[in-house]
């Protein structure tokens, strides 16, 4: 009888298998998001965490996103060998490290100097050689290095940046992430605008519609996650408490009320007030995307029969 599988192995093999029970069904993705030691691109104290299915908190206030919001995004890409990617939002570097295991050339553009220095010594460290980081304006993009096949963006706004619509190739594909309110065009919380994200504004559908039919576009695909989030910030908020003491020692106790406060309220603007993750698929041309989603049943029906030919063989293993 063989050796019993690690926990780590375990794990590594559970998050996958999320992965797939999600709907996440394009193999080199799969392959990508295995490659990819997400330990490394967490901090010391979410390390545990690594592979559990939500965000986790990085330097500068932001997030490292959950796996799945990771891989449905570079699935919706359909990024191919031979593609150049613009990534706005670079953040810790791990979607970029997943593209990189996809694309010829990544180039990420991060506006915080903290994060883009620590995600370029992490990518170099790790051998990801064709990710480039630049520090500046995300949503003006990387003129000199355009056109780009695939743009992901992880921060929309209510407008489309044209700048980013010049740098799309006639035949590329963008995809936008943002989080959204389900009532119209409304204004920022201004205790969130004084305290947490101050010139944050959340979109509505309604206002990123027509500014894509305006910028003479093409929606392919929206997706619409509703209380995903939800999980991920209440997980967030029970994690940051677990190291409540050693967040005062870093900062003091009235910014740990005040982060408790923020993580509570917008955990329940999700479960209560239809807050929602849209994440929409656009292109110059109407036949750049596969026609319709089909694919994607036939495939989850697969990968099902696969998971449970697996978990038969791991209790095997174990026993």
């Amino acid at each position: 009888m063989g050796e019993p599988p690690s926990d780590e192995k375990i794990q590594r093999m559970e998050f996958l298998l999320t992965l797939r029970r999600r709907g996440i069904s394009n193999q080199a993705v799969l392959r990508a998001m295995d490659e990819v030691p997400r330990e490394h691109f967490v901090t010391p104290e979410t390390v545990d965490a690594a592979y559990a299915d939500q965000a986790l908190p990085i330097a500068c206030g932001q997030t490292i996103s959950q796996p799945y919001v990771v891989a449905y995004m570079t699935e919706q890409l359909d990024v191919r060998p031979e593609h150049r990617v613009l990534e706005v939002g670079t953040g810790s570097g791990y979607q970029a490290a997943i593209l990189s295991r996809l694309a010829r050339e990544v180039v990420s553009i991060e506006r915080y100097r903290t994060l883009a220095d620590q995600a370029r010594d992490r990518l170099k460290t790790l051998g990801y050689d064709n990710v480039e980081v630049i520090l500046g304006d995300g949503l003006a993009g990387v003129p000199s290095r355009a056109p780009f096949d695939r743009i992901i963006v992880t921060a929309a706004a209510e407008e489309v940046p044209e700048a980013l619509l010049e740098q799309l190739a006639d035949d590329g594909v963008m995809v936008l992430h943002t989080i959204g309110r389900p009532e119209g065009p409304n204004v920022t919380n201004p205790w969130i605008a004084k305290y947490i994200f101050p010139g944050g504004y959340i979109p509505a559908l309604s206002e990123v519609v027509p500014a894509i039919a305006r910028s003479g576009l093409l929606i392919a695909d929206i997706e619409i996650l509703r209380l995903h989030y939800a999980e991920t910030l209440k997980n967030w908020r029970e994690r940051f408490l677990a190291h409540r003491e050693e967040a005062e020692r870093l900062y003091d106790e009235r910014f740990v009320r005040m982060w408790e406060f923020y993580l509570a309220a917008a955990e329940m603007s999700f479960r209560e007030q239809a807050m929602m993750v849209m994440q929409i698929q656009i292109t110059k041309r109407q036949d750049v995307v596969p026609l319709t989603r089909d694919y994607i049943a036939r495939e989850e029906t697969r990968l099902r029969a696969l998971e449970n030919s697996e978990r038969l063989s791991w209790r095997l293993a174990g026993e």
